[in-house]
């Protein structure tokens, strides 16, 4: 029964972390439906091959795609051929060389930086929404000291949660979801997201011009 537990708080974790970085995605015009699939896909892959490592937002590489490519057709390329690169890596055994190279003491420092930066982030939400912010906290906390390691069934957890974001992309429920969230987690999420990759961001009424997604207003980005 705790296995259950543990793999069900893992997968609603991931889900709600990947839940703003889809908003910053959509912001800057990436489509939800093709991305639902790209979702699907990975949850096939994952189910055949066994692997660990799921389908997910990566938040800097929307931010960098979203800034750098002066329209969709610019950011989706340059999307695709990342991909693609990160594919041939994959396909030749080199990530695991790669890693290797690394060494654990830089990996760790790497965690170690990620980890200071939510911790600031924790505590400026705290200051700025005692209340989401506590809350958010606490279910941290007790999620921490309840689960201490990973998800026992981590490939099928890593499955369920690619299912469970590629249906509410699919349905196009992101942005009616977002609206239940307090605006502030939104905000300092995205803004920190920016400064940490030292951009300052586009105005979003422009995206929301060409894409015709009024729903994105509870960003409150102008």
């Amino acid at each position: 029964m705790n296995d259950i537990i543990t793999d069900l708080l893992a997968i609603i974790g991931v889900v709600l972390n990947g839940l703003p970085q889809g908003l910053l995605a959509l912001a800057y015009g990436f489509a939800s439906v093709p991305t639902a699939l790209a979702f699907f896909v990975g949850a096939i892959g994952n189910t055949v091959t066994q692997s660990v490592a799921p389908i997910s937002f990566q938040a800097e590489t929307i931010t960098y795609a979203g800034t750098a490519g002066k329209n969709r057709s610019e950011r989706c390329t340059m999307i695709f051929i990342g991909g693609a690169v990160m594919a041939l890596i994959g396909a030749f055994g080199l990530l695991t060389k790669i890693v290797d190279f690394i060494g654990e003491d830089v990996a760790y420092g790497m965690m170690a930086g990620v980890g200071s930066i939510l911790t600031k982030a924790a505590i400026d939400m705290i200051k700025s929404d005692k209340i989401s912010g506590g809350v958010s906290l606490a279910a941290a906390l007790i999620t921490y000291f309840i689960t201490r390691n990973n998800a026992p069934h981590a490939v099928w957890a890593g499955v369920a949660m690619m299912v469970i974001i590629g249906v509410i992309l699919l349905t196009k429920l992101l942005p009616k979801i977002g609206k239940y969230v307090p605006a502030s987690v939104y905000r300092r999420l995205v803004s920190g997201i920016l400064r940490k990759a030292g951009v300052i961001f586009v105005p979003l009424y422009e995206n929301k011009k060409s894409l015709g997604m009024p729903e994105l207003d509870f960003l409150g980005v102008t």
